[in-house]
């Protein structure tokens, strides 16, 4: 059988047309305004709390009216390793694909919140071009053995198996250009219902070449918006988070440390969102966390 060993790597690509070089006197400009884009809600509160993520060390803290978490992260590996798969072609060539760089965290823990408390378990696989793990980019799975790459999202499951949520891996750097974006799934007892992220940072076109405004969106414009790429709007303070039901009803929102449920959200599906939402914010928190630590693999210190 034939073997092919592929070695994948980023390439810069450089494009001149004819011997000219033509400069484009253009560029977007932050305004300092967020444009959102969120569903309107039509139900009442029922409920609304806090969010509170307890780091190592930060034991003291006391806990608040809402969702509680806490927990404990360590690094599984020992070195990082190569993301290697296989894949047959049609002819029966079998093509190695030797990708990135990569070391898995598991992160134990527990969510609180009305008057109980579940032990909860996560994996987070980091992925890095160079194997001193700067630049890392975090996805979660319920498989600590299995290290992917792609764009098809990821999901928990406990040892019942039962899917609790879906997100939208961030390993891509897309830059979005629909609000709201659909962002996952919240799984309850019931109902599924859509996650999407709202608010986008408001550009202007500042445009001084002979090209029209219509011509340089169509082009490159989109691409200049460098804090619309999926990463810097999920981790942007003030981003709102809403799930949805498939009427377009509104029955969850989360900003930043905070959450609020809708009468529109079935009391029996209550418990299983509060979970998908306690779900949601730790990996928010704990992918945060790891990627403030410029130096590589280690897990920071909490500061």
């Amino acid at each position: 059988m034939k073997r092919t060993i592929l070695f994948l790597s980023a390439i810069l690509l450089t494009a001149m047309f004819g011997s000219c070089i033509t400069i484009a006197r253009h560029s977007y400009e932050k305004t300092g305004n967020v444009i959102d884009h969120s569903f309107e809600t039509t139900g009442s509160v029922i409920e609304s709390g806090y969010l509170t993520y307890v780091f190592p060390r930060q034991e003291k803290l006391k806990p608040r009216n809402g969702i509680n978490i806490s927990g404990n992260i360590r690094r599984l590996d020992d070195s990082p390793r190569k993301v290697m798969a296989k894949w047959v072609h049609p002819n029966e060539d079998e093509t190695i694909f030797i990708g990135p760089w990569y070391v898995v965290y598991q992160w134990d823990g527990a969510f609180t919140f009305d008057g109980k408390t579940e032990q909860a378990e996560m994996f987070l696989h980091a992925y890095s071009g160079g194997e001193e793990g700067r630049g890392k980019l975090l996805e979660y799975s319920g498989d600590p053995s299995f290290p992917r790459i792609g764009d098809e999202g990821f999901s928990h499951t406990t040892d019942a198996n039962k899917e609790y949520m879906e997100l939208r891996t961030l390993v891509s750097r897309d830059i979005i250009r629909n609000f709201p974006f659909p962002l996952g799934t919240f799984m309850a007892e019931k109902n599924t219902y859509k996650l999407y992220l709202t608010k986008e940072a408001e550009y202007v076109l500042v445009n001084d070449s002979k090209m029209s405004d219509e011509e340089i969106e169509r082009r490159t414009g989109i691409f200049d918006q460098n804090e619309n790429d999926l990463a810097r709007l999920f981790y942007r303070q003030g981003q709102k988070f809403q799930a949805v039901d498939d009427s377009g009803a509104v029955v969850a929102e989360i900003c930043d440390d905070s959450y609020t449920l809708y009468d529109t959200l079935p009391k029996e599906d209550l418990p299983a969102v509060k979970r998908d939402i306690a779900w949601f914010y730790t990996y928010r928190s704990l992918t945060r966390y790891l990627d403030s630590f410029l130096g590589g693999w280690d897990i920071p210190l909490f500061r």
